[in-house]
């Protein structure tokens, strides 16, 4: 069996080109030994988490069974379904295009879609979400408290005055994110939150254990304990060790993940020589 799953893309042609567009997506999508195929979408307006898409899809792979009846599953004890909590008043809905926009959101909590093409979007005031999606993006969060997503390509995040979330990369719980990425994120004004990992996996890792991965990076530029902000990481403090950044690049202090070869480089935070992995400026998940 396979499984590719996806967040964020609000059309079926936007999920299937993320799903072309990632290797390990793809070749579950190109497999000739799957058979068989079940896709499934829900729409969670009120989404609660920590970090919100609203759109979740799913596709399932598998081979067919030459005794079908051997595989009926039995009738399902019913339970009542619940009564639906009232969903919010949606948000507007600003999409791009296959080209290179230039998007910009007015006031008022907004959701926006790049798209493909080199992408620029400035969020504008309230607290909006915005996805650059494929290609190199530009993403200006500006007033509220945004989140803020890169998606693939080499991508410049850049928060504004509110407590903001910043993420580089596809978050659709691929294996795979933020591979051949380098991305910059900057936070500006506000307590900010950088994620360079979530509970399926490390951001930014290549997955070739016998180098240390200097192709594909989060590099931060103004992170300050002061203003409160803090770097995600999955896992625990000990799965990591922090050291100079190596040469060649942005100087600050390197977030390494520990593995069986040679540590893997997922992030350089600039101008900062003093973190420890044990003090406030990290959260694990």
């Amino acid at each position: 069996m396979g499984e590719n799953i996806a967040a964020g893309q609000t059309t079926a042609q936007s999920v299937v080109q993320g799903w072309i567009d990632s290797p390990g997506h793809r070749a579950n999508l190109l497999n000739r030994s799957y058979t068989e195929l079940g896709v499934g979408y829900f729409l969670l307006e009120n989404d609660t988490g920590s970090v919100n898409y609203n759109h979740y899809w799913t596709q399932v792979f598998g081979s067919g069974d030459t005794d079908p009846s051997s595989n009926i599953p039995p009738t399902p004890t019913l339970t009542p379904t619940p009564t639906p909590t009232p969903a919010p008043t949606p948000t507007t809905v600003i999409n791009g295009t296959s080209g290179n926009d230039t998007l910009t959101a007015g006031s008022g909590s907004q959701t926006i879609y790049g798209y493909s093409g080199n992408d620029v979007i400035r969020a504008g005031a309230g607290n909006d979400t915005a996805y650059g999606q494929q290609g190199q993006d530009t993403i200006y969060g500006e007033d509220g408290d945004d989140l803020l997503t890169g998606g693939s390509g080499k991508d410049t995040v850049i928060g504004g005055s509110g407590k903001d979330t910043l993420i580089g990369t596809f978050t659709s719980g691929s294996t795979s994110a933020g591979r051949g990425e380098i991305d910059n994120l900057t936070g500006n004004a506000g307590a900010d939150r950088f994620v360079l990992g979530d509970r399926t996996s490390a951001f930014y890792n290549d997955g070739i254990i016998s180098s240390s991965g200097v192709g594909d990076y989060a590099a931060i530029s103004d992170f300050s304990l002061t203003d409160g902000d803090i770097i995600q990481l999955k896992g625990s403090a000990s799965n990591y060790r922090l050291a100079t950044a190596p040469n060649g690049l942005p100087s600050g202090t390197a977030i390494f993940l520990k593995n069986s070869g040679v540590d893997e480089l997922i992030g350089i935070v600039q101008n900062a020589n003093t973190l420890s992995l044990t003090s406030p400026a990290f959260a694990f998940v």
